[in-house]
């Protein structure tokens, strides 16, 4: 699975662990800006291959532009935190659920006779909104460094929402050689690829990394 751009002499796998150092501003916002809306539905270059097929990058792709903008309780992690947490209700606490889905009504029914203002419910709830009231949500260390914020997050995002390819723009120097490698373990780990976006070429060196350069002129490099 490659991802291709018709200005690119290189097609970086996206299964694999990637750098693309874009060593002039104007390039580099060129590429993040249409590779980001092409993500949102907009047009562009960028195309996906798997094999003879040619994706669209917001089937594939998951975007990251700002380390502190990551959180597992993202509105679509939530969404599919929502629906594993209901499928599990199913298959092994079902008869407790409507047990407790039929106090909770005999319980609002019981305010609305004595309230004097006429007033009816639904005579069930999903299993969402019970969450929703016990603010469940997917554990996130706060206090945990930036590298680690970032692998929690991408494990999240690959269990949830199983994109292929993970893109990080302008993060690869938040990481310590070591904690870029143990980054790219585990996300290969669990099938995850990721791309480093950059605008320099970093002085951090590691084995599992393949490095692509588009030079000042636009030319690649690699």
């Amino acid at each position: 699975m490659k991802l291709h751009h018709s200005e690119w002499d290189f097609a970086p796998d996206l299964t694999q662990c990637n750098r693309v150092v874009c060593e002039s501003p104007r390039w580099l916002c060129r590429y993040t800006d249409m590779l980001y809306s092409q993500m949102q539905g907009g047009a562009g270059e960028f195309f996906i291959l798997d094999n003879y097929d040619k994706l669209e990058p917001r089937k594939v792709l998951h975007w990251v532009g700002s380390p502190y903008g990551v959180s597992q309780q993202d509105r679509k992690l939530q969404t599919a935190f929502y629906k594993e947490m209901e499928r599990d209700v199913q298959e092994t606490a079902w008869e407790e659920w409507i047990q407790v889905q039929g106090s909770v009504v005999r319980f609002l029914e019981n305010i609305l006779a004595n309230h004097f203002i006429p007033a009816e419910m639904k005579d069930e709830f999903a299993l969402a909104d019970m969450f929703k009231l016990a603010g469940l949500h997917l554990a996130q260390d706060e206090t945990g460094n930036t590298p680690q914020r970032l692998l929690d997050y991408a494990l999240a995002i690959r269990h949830y929402l199983a994109p292929t390819a993970l893109i990080l723009v302008q993060m690869r120097d938040y990481f310590t050689a070591e904690e870029l490698s143990a980054f790219y373990r585990e996300t290969q780990a669990v099938g995850l690829g990721v791309t480093m976006w950059e605008s320099h070429c970093s002085t951090i060196q590691v084995k599992e990394e393949c490095t692509y350069v588009i030079d000042e002129d636009g030319c690649s490099v690699w």
